[in-house]
């Protein structure tokens, strides 16, 4: 990977201050270094974000953050375009906001729609520049975009996907295990709930520390138990999410906040720890509900690889070297 100067600058910007990692920080970097590298070090920030993401993130606020859907959604009266529309009007409001035009509209953008259009691959089959502007500039992109110039930094999401995670919500609420699992509705004064509890802790080991927002951290002090909770939705069926979690490292993201919450448990009880547990509570596709329990000995192996895999991340980050993974960076591979 040749370096030019802006990529010197934003690498001594990224090794002069302390780096948090995070689970979807490992895991862009065990995806692809130089993915990792471009987020994370040259800043240059993904504009996607998946249609079933946002899903999860509206479910997860209306079950674990009551009370704030409302400051950090908006739903507008007509449906929210997806794929490459969204996409490219995402990406021309950062340049208004960015060089502070943003009350011009979206036709004045045909130029940076066009050049964005080449680079999506989107539409090119056709014609005419005149044709493929017109695929953008229809009444429903241009009433998302105006959308985009009255809206602050709240999510955008359509009537139709707000009615969706409702009927979520009332799967995973009136679920018992569910409940349960997250003490949901719990009035016991014994026990403190935390929802999106942000820990770091310090590893010995490495230049860098960890961290993450946990999504329930409970306390329970008459069972002398914290437990961590994490809520996911996922696109495939229920009995099929052990296949999930080895696709999406989620056993990372589950050995993560289990290290973090050890350091937290230290911390809170020296002289007394107390038990640990780690819960996924899941709803699928068809809105059925499962709450998948972590046993000691799964964590203990979990635990093992996450440190394989933050060897890897380590040596990425001593060595500044981000063009090749891991295995491929170190050695000559041979098929």
């Amino acid at each position: 990977m040749t370096k030019n100067n802006n990529q010197f600058e934003a690498e001594e910007r990224f090794y002069s201050e302390l780096f948090y990692l995070s689970y979807s920080g490992l895991n862009k970097l065990l995806y692809s270094p130089r993915v990792f590298y471009k987020q994370y070090v040259m800043g240059v920030k993904e504009e996607k974000l998946d249609v079933h993401l946002v899903e999860g993130k509206v479910v997860h606020c209306l079950i674990l953050e009551e009370g704030q859907f409302h400051n950090q959604f908006m739903i507008i009266p007509s449906k929210v375009p997806e794929g490459n529309p969204k996409i490219i009007m995402d990406s021309i409001w950062a340049k208004a906001k960015n060089e502070k035009i943003e009350a011009l509209e979206l036709g004045h953008f045909q130029e940076e729609i066009l050049e964005m259009m080449v680079k999506l691959n989107y539409y090119q089959a056709l014609k005419t520049d005149v044709q493929r502007i017109d695929k953008i500039l229809s009444e429903e992109n241009i009433a998302y975009y105006q959308f985009l110039q009255k809206q602050t930094t709240k999510t955008l999401i359509s009537s139709e996907t707000y009615e969706k995670c409702l009927e979520m919500t009332d799967e995973v609420t009136s679920d018992e295990s569910a409940i349960k699992s997250l003490y949901h509705g719990n009035v016991d004064t014994n026990v403190d709930i935390h929802s999106e509890h942000y820990l770091t802790t310090k590893l010995e080991q490495y230049a860098f520390y960890l961290k993450g927002f946990l999504d329930r951290l409970v306390i329970d002090r008459s069972k002398r138990l914290i437990r961590v909770c994490d809520f996911k939705t996922t696109a495939k069926p229920i009995d099929k999410f052990k296949e999930t979690i080895e696709f999406f490292r989620y056993n990372n993201q589950a050995a993560i906040y289990t290290e973090l919450v050890q350091k937290f448990n230290q911390d809170l009880h020296p002289d007394d720890q107390w038990k640990i547990e780690f819960h996924f509570t899941v709803i699928d596709l068809f809105k059925q509900v499962y709450v998948f329990e972590v046993s000691p000995a799964t964590m203990i192996h979990w635990n093992a690889l996450l440190h394989n895999d933050l060897e890897k991340f380590n040596w990425h980050y001593v060595n500044k070297k981000y063009n090749l993974p891991y295995e491929l960076a170190k050695e000559k591979v041979i098929l």
